[in-house]
């Protein structure tokens, strides 16, 4: 499949998550790595958005390690 640039909007909708957790994320350095095109655009790649969440499947709650608040 053809890599191309998607909208904030865009992988909020692919990764089910509100565009403001994934500018938290781009703060925290959590999200997936992101493009800053001029002063307040910003886009991602869609394989580094794939390459992010197959980074984090798991599958069973032991295979990571659970911060405590």
């Amino acid at each position: 499949m053809e890599d191309k640039m998607m909208t904030i909007e865009e992988v909020a909708k692919m990764t089910a998550l509100d565009p403001k957790i994934l500018s938290r994320y781009r703060t925290t350095g959590e999200g997936p790595e992101f493009i800053r095109l001029g002063h307040r655009t910003i886009r991602y790649w869609r394989s580094d958005v794939v390459n992010w969440l197959n980074a984090n499947r798991y599958r069973s709650t032991s295979q990571y390690e659970v911060e405590e608040a």
